[in-house]
């Protein structure tokens, strides 16, 4: 996707423009008239509204990074429902994406200094990391460096932030 590349290459406001630009030109499923849960379609979309999630994330616009990841989140549990979980994507990948989704949800929650909800977060998505990522992944331990912060800086309990940091080498 265009919309990701410009990410990448830190052009954010060109990256917004190209997702949007995607979700606005495409009628969901009007060409194959699938169910919008049963489309591969649907999960494309939902990847769209993550990656603007992404982007309103990095350019400090909470409200809506909030706003598209909860969008992509609710996407992703939708396609889980209509089980699509194949190709073109790995095995497991909607999973993956919905816990990135977790992660800029918890993001937001720990901006708006509610640790608990951000906590709650980062676990399920460290949860879904660790069911369909292998061990070890980064995936695993940028959640467990999250949950060990909110445990060391806003539950002052270095000692057991200490085993998460310990989890993450």
């Amino acid at each position: 996707m265009l919309g990701r590349i410009k990410h990448e290459k830190g052009l954010f406001d060109e990256s917004i423009v190209h997702y949007e630009e995607v979700l606005r030109r495409t009628e969901p499923c009007s060409i194959t008239n699938e169910k919008p849960r049963n489309s591969i379609k649907h999960v494309l979309y939902a990847l769209c509204y993550f990656g603007l999630g992404a982007t309103y994330e990095i350019n400090g616009n909470t409200k809506r990074a909030f706003e598209s990841y909860t969008k992509a989140l609710h996407m992703f549990e939708e396609a889980h429902d209509g089980i699509i979980d194949d190709s073109p994507f790995s095995p497991g990948s909607t999973y993956i994406y919905k816990g990135h989704c977790l992660i800029g949800l918890g993001n937001f929650f720990l901006i708006e200094q509610n640790y608990e909800q951000a906590d709650e977060y980062y676990r399920k998505a460290l949860s879904l990391f660790d069911t369909y990522l292998p061990v070890g992944h980064p995936d695993q331990s940028r959640a467990r460096q999250k949950i060990a912060k909110i445990t060391q800086t806003y539950r002052c309990k270095p000692i057991m932030a200490l085993e998460d940091y310990k989890d993450c080498l």
